[in-house]
Order: C-alpha cells, then sequence, then structure tokens
C-alpha cells in the first residue's frame, strides 16, 4: 500500500510539513526558554504573596518551573492562570506577559498554521499542474513518440513556469 502513487505524495507533503513545524517550533521553544529566563531573573527570589495570599512567584520560582508555565501559557489558553499571581502583586510585570504573549499567541500560532496551508498549497499545486499534463497528454494523444521499442518520449506535457 505504501507504493501507491497518492500514498506517496502524502508522504512527501507530511515530511515537508513537519520540515516547516521544525523550524518554527525551534522559534517558538526558544522564545518561551528566553522568558522563562527573564522571569525567573525577575521573580526568583521574591518571597511576597499578593493580596489572595497566593505566592507571587507561583510557577517562576526555578527555571523547570518558569519553562513549564511559559509553554502552558504560551500554548493553551490557560495564561491566565499562569501570569495572574505576579500581575496582582506587580501591574508591570503586565507589560512582559503581554510582549510574551503576543509574540507567541498572535505571532508563533498562526505562523504554525500558514506554513502547513503553504507547504500543503504548494505541494498541492504541483498536483494539480501534474494532473494538467496528464490530462493535456490524454487529450493530444499525438505528442507521443515512441523512440525505440520501450522508450517513450513526451512533448508539451508540462506547462512552463
Amino acid at each position: 500500500m505504501c507504493l501507491l502513487p497518492s500514498v506517496r505524495s502524502l508522504a512527501l507533503c507530511v515530511a515537508a510539513v513537519l520540515n516547516e513545524f521544525v523550524s518554527v517550533g525551534i522559534f517558538l521553544v526558544s522564545t518561551m526558554i528566553f522568558f522563562a529566563w527573564v522571569a525567573v531573573t525577575i521573580f526568583d527570589d521574591l518571597d511576597g504573596v499578593n493580596n489572595y495570599g497566593v505566592p507571587v512567584n507561583t510557577g517562576l520560582d526555578n527555571f523547570g518551573a518558569a519553562c513549564y508555565t511559559m509553554f502552558v501559557a504560551g500554548t493553551t489558553d490557560d495564561f491566565v492562570n499562569a501570569f495572574l499571581p505576579s500581575f496582582i502583586a506587580y501591574r508591570q510585570a503586565g507589560i512582559l506577559w503581554l510582549v510574551f504573549l503576543v509574540i507567541v499567541q498572535l505571532l508563533f500560532h498562526p505562523l504554525a498554521t500558514l506554513v502547513a496551508f503553504c507547504v500543503h498549497l504548494a505541494i498541492a499545486d504541483d498536483v494539480v499542474l501534474l494532473m494538467e499534463g496528464i490530462g493535456r497528454w490524454l487529450r493530444r494523444p499525438s505528442n507521443v513518440y515512441f523512440t525505440g521499442t520501450k522508450h517513450l518520449r513526451l512533448e508539451g506535457c508540462w506547462r512552463s513556469a
């Protein structure tokens, strides 16, 4: 079944999409690690509690917890609960969280969708060009020339770019 042309083209499409997703994912993870480092630098040594009795540095007290908090805040819709304790105590931290959310939620999420769409569109366009060429070849069989007993030459089958 893996030798079918449609299965092979689907596998090539998935491989191309995964290749582009990896490049976007590297930038996403790098951004999360950078903001986790900034958050740990700011909130690591704070021992205070906010007005509701929650520690200010909840989820930001060490680098591992900060990376997890940035991952949850960047990939889910639970960023309010992740950043609320520090934002209640220090309103200026909202600027840091706003910059993080704009970069991650408004840039990387649509970028990942756009990359998948563009790669799929490029591969689908190649398939359409192939099908158009086959259709033109079937409509005009005079373009087929036999150059020997086993060789076949097609002319006018591909559209020039």
